[in-house]
């Protein structure tokens, strides 16, 4: 009996144990992983950093990066050295990124013994680390500017909201959200932010899928001027995308610059010129060979704006806020530009065009100038008039008195 007691209590103790055993060697360790903001140098390399706090010791740890929106993950290796600092450099002349893309990113390490840890999720802004940005908002923009104060920042914001207001006259839009706007003071700087540098003719950029406007604004008389120009535009590509979703870069490239070139209080003044010297030397391009793109030559280019601009306010003038709208909706719905004109408009697109040219060939000369010269005479105007009010009113008040006998 006694032998069957010892039995049983070592038994006992046996599974007690390995159960003891067994829990420790299942047993989690503990990691803490303290993240510090990613260093960012433009166009070379991002440097993420980490604290690890962990028992044991890393064998392995990576990064892994994902840029906002899109499916592709990047794992980036790390080293962690004997106090747990974790540091790794992406190298984005390999790996290139658009400057303030939003990344999402974490990271994971391996123990000595196996066990794997991952962080939360973190993200971080690939804003253009050259400039020193100030940042100005409200519930739909953010301005973030390096150049002039707050009242400048202000004036943006201002504008962007304005025009934003009046575009809903012309077709249905909407925000994906708050839109980032940055702004240059120089078209070479902003050009260098982009991913295709070598268009020297842009002025203005948007990425849709970020929700990120990049206007350049140099300092000087025809500022405002360019203010009103870039930002309505850019906006309306932003506000076009948050319409038509995925189906946005399948858009008419007449169609979508058209659309935005509409939304700029004062047109470019050269793209009257551009169209008169193409009706004169019969230059101008076929509607239909703007469906897709642009050309790449810089003065078919702008021709090709200016078509653009003066074709869908063609359109706008005929079919008004209905036709520009059914255009949105049949190209949104997956149609290609000739066959989505004939269903919104009920015409075939070379016929359009066609009836388009002929406004162009019937304006008499006196038209024509004052199309081309009326931004710059309503610029002239708001100038003049203000000073002229003043020296009037001036003059009143120091009229002497009559004196009736």
């Amino acid at each position: 009996m006694l032998g069957l007691k010892l039995h049983l209590i070592a038994l006992l103790a046996c599974i007690g144990l390995l159960l003891t055993n067994t829990h420790r060697s299942g047993a989690q360790s503990e990691v803490v992983f303290e993240n510090e903001p990613p260093e960012y140098v433009f166009g070379q390399e991002i440097i993420f950093r980490a604290t690890v706090q962990s028992d044991l010791k890393v064998d392995e740890a990576q990064v892994f990066i994902q840029v906002e929106g899109q499916p592709e993950i990047k794992i980036n290796p790390a080293t962690v050295d004997a106090e747990g600092n974790l540091e790794s450099a992406f190298d984005l002349r390999d790996n290139p990124l658009q400057t303030f893309s939003k990344l999402n990113y974490k990271y994971k390490v391996t123990l000595q013994d196996g066990q794997v840890h991952e962080s939360p999720p973190l993200d971080f802004t690939l804003e253009d680390s050259r400039f020193s940005w100030e940042t100005l908002e409200d519930p739909l923009f953010a301005v973030h500017w390096y150049t002039g104060d707050l009242d400048f920042a202000q004036e943006v914001l201002n504008v962007a909201n304005l025009r934003w207001e009046q575009m809903q006259a012309f077709t249905e839009l909407s925000l994906p959200g708050r839109v980032d706007i940055y702004v240059y003071d120089d078209a070479e700087q902003m050009r260098s932010a982009l991913t295709q540098p070598n268009q020297n003719w842009v002025a203005g950029h948007a990425n849709p899928d970020l929700g990120v406007i990049l206007v350049s604004l140099p300092p000087g008389p025809d500022q405002h001027l360019e203010l009103e120009r870039q930002v309505p535009h850019e906006l309306l590509h932003i506000a076009l995308h948050g319409v038509t979703g995925p189906m946005y870069n399948k858009l008419p490239a007449w169609f979508n610059e058209g659309l935005a070139s509409m939304a700029e209080l004062y047109p470019n003044p050269n793209y009257q010129v551009l169209l008169r010297d193409a009706v004169e030397t019969d230059s101008l391009l076929t509607m239909q060979s703007l469906c897709e793109t642009f050309p790449a030559q810089p003065e078919q280019v702008m021709l090709a704006y200016a078509q653009s601009a003066s074709f869908v306010g063609y359109i706008y003038d005929q079919y008004g806020k209905k036709g520009l709208d059914g255009l949105t909706a049949v190209y949104m719905n997956g149609l290609g530009c000739e066959s989505g004109v004939e269903k919104a408009l009920g015409l075939q697109l070379d016929q359009l065009d066609n009836r388009w040219r002929q406004t162009l060939t019937s304006r008499s000369p006196l038209s024509e100038a004052l199309s081309e010269w009326l931004p710059w005479l309503l610029l002239l105007a708001a100038v003049l008039i203000g000073p002229i009010i003043l020296l009037s009113i001036s003059a009143l008040r120091h009229k002497p008195a009559r004196v009736d006998l």
